[in-house]
């Protein structure tokens, strides 16, 4: 006798939602062409470069501090112009997964935070006061949960991605990390921390 998966609509939809994001995730982080040598910064410019090429938009990032239980932020201005905010945060991997989040709304065709007025499209350049950023984030109206569970879930896939071809920095460092279960501490090693950074 012969054993047949029945499979819904819903779930074949969901098996080839999943297929498409893995592709997308794949090809995105593929065209990165990061090195070995590679700095968190270089990523990230990478990173940006790749989003502003698929927007024809210029994209860039900064570290400011957000209102309270704001990590990440992506917005535009009047002009086109998109940036990532990331708030600073304890490790520099939690700034990777924020940004990889803020890119998963992109990449799923999400809207930004529009801003306005004069204040905050002083956030694209890097005169911007911690003050305005505060005001811009408590001003976000509405999150919408499943724009942020599509985003967590393209942002997780980037990671995953990304790490994946970053293994190499492993081998460049000529550490052997086949025993490390943890694959925080890999990515830690990745991006060329030692154990001492991981507190």
């Amino acid at each position: 006798m012969t054993t047949v998966l029945v499979r819904t609509a819903t779930e074949a939809a969901d098996g080839m939602r999943r297929r498409a994001i893995r592709k997308l995730c794949a090809d995105f982080v593929k065209g990165l062409d990061l090195g070995a040598a590679d700095t968190v910064d270089d990523v990230y410019r990478k990173l940006c470069d790749a989003v502003a090429a698929r927007l024809g938009q210029p994209v860039s990032y900064r570290v400011a501090p957000l209102a309270d239980g704001i990590t990440g932020m992506w917005a535009t201005d009047v002009t086109g112009a998109h940036a990532i905010i990331l708030s600073p945060v304890r490790s520099p991997l939690h700034q990777l997964t924020i940004m990889l989040h803020e890119i998963g709304h992109i990449l799923c065709g999400h809207q930004p935070v529009k801003l306005m007025s004069p204040e905050s499209l002083r956030a694209l350049y890097p005169n911007l006061s911690p003050e305005t950023l505060r005001l811009m984030a408590i001003n976000r109206t509405t999150v919408d949960s499943v724009d942020e569970a599509d985003a967590e879930e393209v942002g997780g896939r980037l990671f995953d991605e990304l790490t994946a071809q970053l293994e190499d920095r492993i081998h460049a460092m000529g550490l052997d990390l086949s025993d490390t279960d943890s694959r925080l501490v890999r990515t830690y090693y990745m991006f060329g921390f030692s154990p001492g950074d991981l507190g």
